[in-house]
């Protein structure tokens, strides 16, 4: 099976050397966005079965707006995606409840928390 991992994108607004406004977006979503779908075409032009996320997808256990918005923009490959709850994601150390359960209402897509 060919799988392809990758890890930590820590999706969000701003960070702590880039906080300038893109297009539409905070320059950093919209490079997340192209990064990201780079991954996903990556994955899905050479025959990857499963897409993994190793944790970190989301830098923090709270959403906003823009960061919700902005994941429209992703181009998910049509292949089983594996998230791992990431210590970025969640404020509890049971990992009981965190922003990668999001995936869970994704098709395709299963959060691993344990």
């Amino acid at each position: 099976m060919k799988v392809l991992y990758y890890t930590d994108p820590h999706w969000s607004q701003y960070s702590s050397i880039l906080r300038s406004r893109g297009e539409q977006y905070s320059t950093r979503l919209e490079n997340l966005i192209t990064s990201i779908n780079w991954v996903e075409q990556l994955a899905w032009s050479t025959g990857c079965q499963v897409i993994i996320c190793g944790g970190d997808f989301f830098d923090s256990a709270v959403l906003n707006s823009e960061e919700l918005s902005a994941l429209k923009h992703v181009q998910w490959a049509p292949v089983s995606h594996l998230f791992l709850t990431g210590n970025h994601e969640t404020n509890v150390g049971s990992l009981e409840f965190s922003t990668a359960d999001l995936f869970n209402l994704c098709p395709n897509a299963s959060v691993i928390s344990k």
